[in-house]
């Protein structure tokens, strides 16, 4: 899968009926496509990104 938010934006609204909580690298992109489309959802940091 590629970083792209339109690749991000496809896939959250394909499941977004079932997702509860992502995990994810905090990439701006990445938090604020899945603001807009989930914002009731649950945003956890990857540990690996976050210590690096």
């Amino acid at each position: 899968m590629n970083q792209k938010s339109s690749t991000i934006r496809k896939l959250l609204l394909c499941h977004s009926n079932r997702i509860k909580k992502v995990g994810m690298k905090m990439f701006i992109q990445f938090r604020n496509t899945v603001y807009s489309y989930l914002p009731h959802t649950d945003i956890i940091a990857d540990k690996y990104h976050v210590i690096r």
